[in-house]
């Protein structure tokens, strides 16, 4: 070796030959050990992005097919809602020009329009839902919670409502859309909001929900920052937590997608028969899913959340045409009085029984607007959902 050559050359002290020998010896016998564990931190960082990429792509594929099958049921589905509520529509209009005078068969007509307009409603949006579950499915355990809010246009302030959940929930949920971060930042960006560690966020001052606890959660801030705390820890810092019994409504991760309308891309005409200002975008309500673990949410899954928020938004704006819009739907009204109109909440007839599980990445560009209208839920479908106190009269 070079170093026992240097030795017998007498170049080198024999104390300062003696380490020198050592250090060479190390670097010699151990060198292999070194590279290979350099090789094996690089192959491993190389593994995790590609393990991190086909993850995502396999999301994506998933979504692919989730969406085709969405799309396939809507097509179908709002095909049928809009010429049978049309015909409703219709018929009703033709009562009431048969005989103004007869209350009786025209109360009979706007019922069975509006009692068409909230359960096909109800059951078209639960069957998105089973949809959309069928995307998750697999990931974790437990399943996320999905529900679609609406907004209240009061005197006093915007409101945010639940009008369907895919499961019952103990707790309130309608509260001003200034006190939950996630639809106040939608309300002036326009575009969704995701939260893959809610507590983190707390306790940095970054997420604000009226059923969280959040003073208390700063105080103990050292507990949450860059730290994962437990489900039943987590439970404490909520206001609500000894009267809710289902934990997946303590959730750590959030997705909340707009249903909206790009006003910039609709024509004046239309426009001005629709009542619709001239903003950037209309938003409808909506499509809030949530989980109880952190990081929860992919990439991929904002772009499927998308699809089926635009879906169902059609839907409501068909809502609209035949109720907020409609001159002779509001004439009736007025003449029968909503309550008369009222239509309970049963869906045991109506539950849909023939939902099957769903065994190229889709584009999207999302513009951020600050001109952004909540564009308020009818009046009827408040009255199905129990939610008659909300309607703020002159």
């Amino acid at each position: 070796m070079k170093t026992i050559e240097i030795y017998r050359a007498g170049g080198i002290r024999p104390a300062s030959r003696l380490v020198v020998f050592l250090k060479e010896a190390i670097v010699e016998y151990f060198s292999p050990i070194f590279v290979s564990w350099k090789s094996v931190e690089a192959l491993s960082k190389k593994v995790s992005s590609l393990s991190k990429n086909a993850e995502l792509e396999s999301y994506s594929k998933k979504g692919l097919i989730v969406v085709q099958n969405s799309v396939c049921f809507n097509q179908i589905a709002l095909i049928q809602f809009t010429y049978l509520l049309a015909e409703r529509h219709k018929a009703l209009k033709e009562a009431r020009s048969k005989s103004p005078d007869n209350y009786s068969e025209i109360g009979k007509y706007a019922k069975n329009l509006v009692c068409f307009l909230n359960i096909e409603f109800h059951k078209i949006v639960l069957r998105n839902f089973e949809i959309l579950h069928s995307y998750f499915d697999g990931r974790s355990k437990v399943k996320p919670r999905i529900c679609i809010k609406g907004n209240i246009n009061t005197y006093y302030s915007d409101m945010v409502i639940t009008v369907f959940r895919d499961s019952e929930s103990s707790y309130n949920q309608d509260y001003d859309i200034s006190k939950n971060t996630g639809f106040s930042e939608i309300a002036k960006t326009g575009k969704y909001y995701l939260c893959n560690n809610i507590p983190e966020a707390v306790a940095r001052g970054e997420y604000r929900n009226p059923r969280i606890n959040d003073s208390l959660v700063k105080k103990y801030r050292n507990v949450f920052i860059g730290k994962s705390i437990t489900l039943d820890e987590w439970k404490k810092y909520w206001v609500d937590s000894a009267a809710v019994n289902d934990d997946r409504s303590f959730y750590k991760s959030t997705l909340i997608i707009p249903m909206t309308l790009w006003n910039n891309e609709l024509s004046d005409e239309f426009k001005k028969r629709i009542n619709i200002k001239d903003i950037g975008r209309t938003i409808f309500g909506f499509l809030c899913i949530d989980h109880i673990e952190e990081d929860y949410f992919k990439e991929p899954d904002v772009r499927v959340g998308y699809v089926f928020a635009d879906l169902i938004s059609h839907y409501i704006f068909q809502r609209s045409v035949y109720t907020d819009l409609s001159k002779t739907f509001n004439k009736i009204i007025e003449e029968l009085g909503s309550q008369s109109l009222s239509v309970s909440k049963t869906l045991e007839d109506y539950m849909p029984t023939d939902v099957k599980p769903v065994t190229d990445d889709l584009k999207l560009e999302l513009k951020q607007t600050t001109d952004n209208y909540l564009f308020g839920i009818d009046e009827e479908l408040l009255e199905y959902i129990g939610k008659g106190e909300h309607i703020t009269k002159p």
